[in-house]
């Protein structure tokens, strides 16, 4: 008897401590779990409300603070201030700083330092701050604007620039924000991951900066469609556009007005503005003042509508029916002197004697299409008639050339070195062939 109640009495102690301890276990994980609904959504679902172990050493590494006052320096261009324009809208470099929900701005670090005063003190709380996407000349380009002050501002590289207008945007609204503990400047330290990652994370971020949460991505779609859309030439191929005069080619052109064509192989659109052209040699500035840029493009849509019915008599400006005609050669496909023979003309026009240079000339002038060569010489022989006036419109047979050298011989796809360095080059060959129309026979 007496050992069956010592084996009660144990018992009954046991399953005392047990609630106890039980008790005891539950206490930290209710701690856990108060603390993680102060700096975390609460879960929707109860299955889900257990967190993983990186997400518990996250927060609590992190607290709330407000804010601080940052500084730095940017560039500032004014575009709008007080709701008046400046006379000059030139970049400034400026001095930066919060100071509460205002933005000031200094000339420099140490007026800031010795409390002058400073630029501009801007208020945030009206303000709207973002990325600004319109402005392509400079990158990492944010603005601050309200309905009478808009300010560009560029950030010496894209990270800060986020971290800018992340910051106006706390300070303008007050609000709090959960940074680490050992963050210098409300900057969050951010996770070591790949730079793969790392860059999507960032243009992530970067879209959602927009107004419209979609423009970045319909953005890189349409950027990705221009770049993978099909040549002009191609689409003509295949019939899905109609022949157009203005980016065709001179052989294709020829061959299509072959029926109604007044001067055997030279396109209708070269002989009506030369038709038009010559009723004003005497034009100062002719082939060098450019026409009005709008009446020329409309000429284009009548000439590619229907270039039989183009009348360009009823143009009063001769300068419009110049500018017209060196469109055209401009817009050439393949140019009148063809990406083939570029190479060749521009080693003749570097020959020294005059000699080899005009026979070198010569038989490559005879590699060319019949088409090109006919209208090469109706070309050349306007531009003498126009160079007999040179004492009235001052333009040269050698000015001439200037104009008419890298449009006449060019590359489809030029170099920026071979922009500057085949320039002289273009004119010469140009020059030789006015000088020297027998070249053409």
């Amino acid at each position: 008897q007496p050992q069956q109640q010592q084996q009660t009495q144990q018992q009954q102690q046991t399953q005392t401590q047990q609630p106890q301890q039980q008790q005891q276990i539950q206490q930290p994980q209710e701690h856990d779990y108060h603390h993680l609904h102060l700096h975390t959504r609460q879960p929707q679902h109860p299955r889900q409300s257990s967190p993983n172990v990186s997400q518990v050493h996250k927060i609590h590494a992190e607290e709330l603070v407000e804010v601080p006052d940052v500084e730095g320096v940017l560039e500032r261009k004014v575009l709008r201030e007080h709701g008046k324009e400046p006379r000059r809208r030139q970049w400034q470099k400026v001095y930066a700083s919060t100071d509460g929900s205002n933005f000031v701005l200094f000339s420099s670090k140490k007026d800031m330092e010795k409390e002058k005063k400073p630029i501009a003190a801007i208020a945030l709380n009206a303000m709207q701050i973002n990325v600004e996407k319109e402005y392509v000349k400079k990158p990492n380009i944010f603005y601050v604007k309200d309905n009478f002050d808009f300010m560009l501002f560029q950030a010496p590289s894209q990270e800060e620039m986020l971290e800018w207008i992340e910051i106006l945007n706390h300070k303008k609204e007050g609000r709090q924000k959960a940074v680490r503990r050992n963050t210098i400047v409300a900057i969050d330290a951010r996770e070591k991951r790949s730079p793969k990652s790392k860059r999507k994370q960032q243009r992530v971020a970067h879209d959602s900066l927009s107004n419209n949460g979609n423009y970045g991505v319909v953005r890189r779609q349409l950027n990705k469609y221009l770049k993978a859309r099909p040549k002009k030439q191609d689409l003509v191929q295949k019939g899905i556009i109609e022949d157009a005069v203005f980016g065709g080619t001179v052989t294709h052109q020829v061959s299509l007005e072959r029926k109604i064509c007044t001067v055997p192989n030279v396109p209708i659109i070269v002989v009506k503005c030369i038709a038009r052209i010559e009723v004003n040699l005497k034009e100062e500035g002719i082939y060098r003042i450019s026409g009005n840029a709008s009446q020329i493009q409309h000429q284009v849509g009548c000439t590619n509508e229907n270039v039989a019915a183009l009348n360009l008599n009823s143009v009063e400006d001769i300068h419009v029916a110049t500018g017209l005609l060196k469109l055209y050669f401009r817009e050439l496909s393949d140019p009148l002197f063809t990406d083939l023979l570029y190479t060749k003309f521009i080693d003749s026009a570097k020959l020294g004697i005059e000699a080899e240079r005009l026979a070198a000339i010569r038989s490559l002038v005879k590699q060319l299409p019949p088409e090109n060569i006919a209208t090469l010489k109706y070309l050349v022989q306007h531009l003498t008639r126009v160079a007999s006036f040179k004492s009235v419109n001052m333009m040269e047979i050698s000015n001439l050339a200037i104009v008419f050298g890298p449009t006449l011989l060019r590359c489809s796809e030029p170099s920026m070195d071979s922009i500057v360095m085949d320039s002289p080059y273009q004119r010469s060959v140009v020059e030789e062939i006015i000088l020297n129309p027998s070249i053409l026979d």
